[in-house]
């Protein structure tokens, strides 16, 4: 088996597909997402179900190799000698919630320490769940003119900046969301 073709494609999977240059119905699946050749879960293990060497049991499967970050549940079945079908359902939001949901129980977990190591613990667990270089937690003085950072978590490629800095240096935009009380990311 060379490629396979899509006989048949129902709108919803055309959104999800959406190969941006007209219908998928029609048109070869490799031409499409070449990628999919040597993803085990799917050209190999469609071959291999037509072949009736495998079953078409529903997997769940991470698609990023298209530069989207999107999970699907897949399951196939074949037709005829010829012919297989396939079925995916989007799980994305659901494999989100479940990433969230293990980050805040693990989180929860290593917040039951004394407030120091707490807010040390939390910073090092949100800096890898966001995947950034550095979290820190800052005080304000009782005037509202410093921010002194009294716990950072710096994965190693910055240097940490535990001090005290002067609020005016942030700019006026930073300050009135720090003021309203809302959490700021600084990308740099």
């Amino acid at each position: 088996v060379a490629d396979f073709a899509f006989e048949y494609v129902n709108p919803a999977a055309e959104r999800v597909l959406g190969a941006g240059d007209g219908p998928v119905q029609g048109r070869r699946m490799l031409a499409l997402f070449p990628w999919q050749a040597e993803h085990p879960l799917l050209f190999p293990r469609y071959v291999a179900v037509l072949r009736g060497e495998a079953d078409g049991a529903e997997v769940e499967l991470p698609n990023g190799a298209d530069g989207r970050a999107a999970w699907f549940r897949n399951a196939v079945t074949r037709l005829d000698a010829e012919r297989i079908a396939v079925a995916f359902q989007d799980i994305t939001a659901a494999k989100e919630a479940e990433r969230r949901q293990t980050f805040l129980l693990a989180l929860a977990d290593r917040l039951r320490a004394a407030p120091r190591e707490a807010t040390a613990a939390a910073a090092e667990a949100l800096a890898r769940h966001l995947s950034v270089s550095r979290v820190g937690y800052g005080e304000v003085s009782e005037d509202g003119e410093r921010i002194t950072v009294t716990r950072e978590h710096a994965d190693g490629t910055v240097a940490p900046v535990m001090t005290t800095h002067r609020l005016d240096d942030f700019g006026p935009e930073l300050i009135a969301e720090l003021r309203a009380g809302r959490t700021v990311v600084v990308e740099d």
